[in-house]
């Protein structure tokens, strides 16, 4: 009996371990649906909701097609938005809701948006394909309710607005990859 135990304890823990450090990712793709509201260079309540996307090209890319889940962030920012520009996001709220039922959610720790200097240019990350000219790269920091925190980062496009300027985007799009650290 002893033994078993002993067995018993080793393997939970190993199970357990073998848990630790690994991640949940998922695509996500959607519209701003609410520039939210500014007093000087502070906004509050920008809200952004889509789904859950399938990956395409290997990349988190914006589309609207849906794996079946729903996500919303409702975000505070500070700065100069648009062209030549950098945020700061300040907090916020934001959930997704896997097709398969399972949900997730918790707060906007923190994080940047920063657009290129022209709408010609386009922002290449070290890890990343470039968002394409014009477009803001983000990325912002997550508290995950039961879970070690995660991460969301990718593109932005709320520069493409004159529908005589193509290519021509409203609502934004934003797009990107959700990580969650189990």
């Amino acid at each position: 009996m002893r033994a078993s135990m002993s067995c018993l304890i080793v393997a939970l823990g190993l199970v357990s371990g073998s848990a630790l450090g690994t991640d949940l990712t998922t695509c996500l793709s959607g519209l701003e649906v609410s520039p939210g509201a500014t007093v000087g260079d502070t906004t509050t309540g920008v809200t952004f909701a889509g789904t859950d996307s399938p990956r395409r090209a290997g990349e988190c890319q914006w589309t609207t097609r849906s794996r079946g889940g729903a996500w919303y962030a409702i975000i505070d920012r500070q700065g100069p938005a648009g062209i030549g520009g950098e945020v700061t996001a300040t907090g916020g709220n934001w959930l997704w809701g896997r097709a398969n039922g399972a949900f997730y959610h918790g707060q906007v720790k923190g994080g940047t948006v920063t657009w290129p200097d022209s709408l010609e240019n386009d922002l290449k990350g070290e890890e990343h394909l470039g968002c394409g000219p014009g477009v803001a790269r983000f990325s912002v920091t997550l508290t995950v309710v039961g879970h070690q925190g995660g991460t969301f980062e990718g593109c932005l496009d709320d520069t493409h607005l004159n529908p005589f300027d193509p290519p021509f985007v409203f609502p934004p799009h934003i797009s990107g990859l959700l990580t969650i650290h189990l």
